[in-house]
């Protein structure tokens, strides 16, 4: 069956091209990768791995708090 795209790739495969894409062009090492951005879609933090809930907050409140303070 055929998707009428002609680009040859089905839902699954677009997919994974997709995400490998989104991966490279952003710069992100694997899973788990988390990007805090604002409303402009400008990157305010970016980081790889498992954090605590504890680090979690601790890291979107140094990102939110005031410059200057």
């Amino acid at each position: 069956a055929s998707s009428g795209s002609g680009s040859g790739q089905d839902g699954a495969s677009g997919a994974i091209a997709c995400a490998a894409y989104t991966f490279s062009v952003n710069q992100l090492q694997g899973t788990p990768s988390w990007i805090l951005f604002d409303a402009e879609s400008t990157i305010l933090a970016k980081w790889f791995g498992h954090k605590s809930e504890a680090e979690m907050t601790a890291l979107v409140n140094q990102v939110l708090e005031p410059v200057g303070r």
